[in-house]
C-alpha cells in the first residue's frame, strides 16, 4: 500500500473545502483523507478486482452515503454481481460498466443520478460537471483522477485535456511506438487509452515493422522464383503491404491478416507504377485474386517449435497472455523485448515464413493485366494505348 499526497482543494461545496491525501493500494485509490482535519477518513473507494481504472463505488463517511459509478461504455453487469465480488453490500438492479471508459455519472443507493460529467469530444476536457450531493468522486476521463487546474494524473505523468498533450515526455520514449513523446495515444483516443502514461503502441510498431521486413523478403523470394529483379515500386508496395499484414496479425487471425496484406501490397504497387508512368490503369481482377490468395495462405498450419510456439512460457503463449491482459486492462504497456517475442511467436504460429515462400512463388507468375512499360522513362499521366 502506498500514499500519494495531494494538498490541493480539489473538491468543495458552499461551506467546505478539502485538502486531500490519497491512499493507494497498488494502482488504485482506496481511501481519501482530509489533511485539514488531522487526516480524517473522508471516503472509501471500491474497485473492480481485475480491471484497471474501474471504480465501482465510493462511500462518503461524513454523510454515510454510497454512490455507484457509471461509465461511457455499455452497461454490462449489475451491481449485485460486481459488488458481491468486491465484498460490498448488495444494492439495486442498476447496471455499472466494467469496461474501460470515462466516468459520466454517479447514482445513489436509490438509483438517482447525483453527479454528471459531460466531456468535449474524445480528449477529456470537461464541458459540464453538476453535483446534487457531495460524492467526493476523484475520477473522470478514462477513469483517471483529476488534479490541479483540470489536469489528469496518469501515474507516470500529467495530461492536459485542453491542449490534448501530456505535460512531460513519455519516460519510455521511442519504446512507446510513437516519435512524439507528448501527444496522447498517437491522437487516437477513440481506440486507445493510456492509464499508465506509457503508451502501449510499441507492440503496434514492432508488428508493423516486422511485417514490413517480411513483405520485402517476400518480394525478394518472388524475384528469385522468376529470376528477375523487380522495380522499387514493387519493394515499396511489399513493405507497405507487409506493415498492414503485421498490424492486422496483432488484432485478427492469419486469414484476415494475409488478405489485408496482399490487398495493400497490390494496390500500393499499382498506384506507384501509375504515378511513375510504368503502368497505365488498374487491374481489379489482379487485386481481387491477390487478396484471395493472401487470405488462403493463412490456412497453412504453423510448426510446433519448443520455446516459440509450443510449451508453457513460449513466445506464442506470451502473445496470448499479453493481448488478453491488454484487452482486459490488466496491463497498460509492453516493452520492446516482449513485443518482439510476441511477434516472433505469432508469426511462427501462423506460418508466416511458409506463406511468404508460397506467396512469393505465386506472385512471380502473376502481374496486373494492364498496359505496362517496363523500365522505360515515361512521364506520369501517360496516355493508355
Amino acid at each position: 500500500m502506498s500514499k500519494k499526497p495531494n494538498t490541493l482543494p480539489l473538491f468543495h461545496d458552499n461551506t467546505k473545502s478539502y485538502a486531500h491525501h490519497y491512499v493507494y493500494d497498488n494502482e488504485n485509490i482506496i481511501a481519501i483523507l482530509d489533511l485539514h482535519q488531522n487526516k480524517q477518513h473522508l471516503a472509501t473507494i471500491v474497485h473492480h478486482p481485475t480491471r484497471t481504472d474501474t471504480p465501482l463505488s465510493i462511500t462518503n463517511h461524513e454523510t454515510q452515503r454510497t454512490y455507484y459509478y457509471h461509465r461511457d461504455e455499455k452497461r454490462i453487469a449489475d451491481n449485485n454481481s460486481l459488488l458481491s465480488v468486491a465484498s460490498e453490500p448488495k444494492r439495486s438492479e442498476r447496471s455499472v460498466a466494467v469496461e474501460e471508459g470515462s466516468i459520466v455519472a454517479l447514482t445513489n443507493s436509490e438509483g438517482k443520478e447525483v453527479e454528471n460529467i459531460t466531456y468535449d469530444g474524445h480528449y477529456g476536457k470537461i464541458l459540464k460537471h453538476t453535483k446534487e450531493e457531495e460524492t467526493l468522486n476523484p475520477y473522470g476521463y478514462t477513469g483517471r483522477e483529476t488534479d490541479q487546474e483540470d489536469l489528469y494524473y496518469y501515474r507516470a505523468r500529467y495530461y492536459d485535456p485542453t491542449t490534448q498533450r501530456f505535460l512531460s515526455r513519455d519516460p519510455i520514449e521511442l519504446e512507446a511506438g510513437d516519435f512524439n513523446f507528448y501527444r496522447y495515444v498517437s491522437n487516437d483516443p477513440v481506440n486507445f487509452v493510456d492509464p499508465s502514461g506509457l503508451y502501449v503502441g510499441v507492440d503496434d510498431a514492432i508488428f508493423a515493422g516486422g511485417g514490413a521486413v517480411i513483405g520485402v523478403i517476400g518480394q525478394g523470394v518472388s524475384d528469385l522464383w522468376s529470376w528477375e529483379l523487380s522495380g522499387w515500386e514493387d519493394y515499396a508496395g511489399s513493405a507497405v503491404g507487409g506493415a498492414a499484414f503485421g498490424e492486422a496479425l496483432l488484432y485478427t487471425g492469419p486469414i484476415g491478416a494475409g488478405a489485408a496484406g496482399s490487398f495493400a501490397t497490390n494496390i500500393t504497387k499499382q498506384v506507384l507504377k501509375n504515378e511513375t508512368g510504368k503502368q497505365c490503369g488498374y487491374d481489379i481482377t489482379s487485386l481481387a485474386v491477390d487478396t484471395a490468395l493472401g487470405g488462403a495462405t493463412g490456412v497453412i498450419p504453423g510448426m510446433k517449435i519448443p520455446g516459440i510456439t509450443a510449451g508453457k512460457g513460449s513466445m506464442n503463449a506470451i502473445y496470448n497472455q499479453m493481448t488478453t491482459k491488454l484487452k482486459n486492462g490488466q496491463i497498460s504497456t509492453v516493452t520492446a523485448k516482449t513485443a518482439s517475442k510476441m511477434f516472433a511467436g505469432r508469426a511462427t504460429q501462423t506460418a508466416v515464413a511458409e506463406g511468404v515462400v508460397i506467396g512469393g512463388g505465386i506472385g512471380s507468375y502473376g502481374s496486373p493485366k494492364v498496359p505496362t512499360y517496363g523500365d522505360m522513362e515515361i512521364q506520369p499521366g501517360c496516355g493508355c494505348p
